[in-house]
């Protein structure tokens, strides 16, 4: 017998671990099906999660490097 996830069973993935997939050497199609699997979201709403959390990183690190 198989073991399903229950519906409940909803992992959301954090902008730090969605980084951490995306400079494991994953395109972001890749880190967005998974995010999709993980948090069972559609591909486009999970490809957004992913620009949007790789974009704040890249903001972040300007952001620093100026002060």
């Amino acid at each position: 017998m198989a073991k399903c996830k229950a519906p409940g069973n909803v992992r959301i993935l954090t902008d730090g671990e969605i980084i951490n997939l995306f400079f494991e050497g994953r395109s972001i199609d890749s880190c967005a099906k998974y995010v999709s699997n993980n948090e069972r979201t559609k591909i486009k709403e999970a490809r957004q999660k992913v620009e949007q959390a790789i974009y704040d990183y890249y903001m972040r690190k300007d952001w620093q490097k100026d002060e």
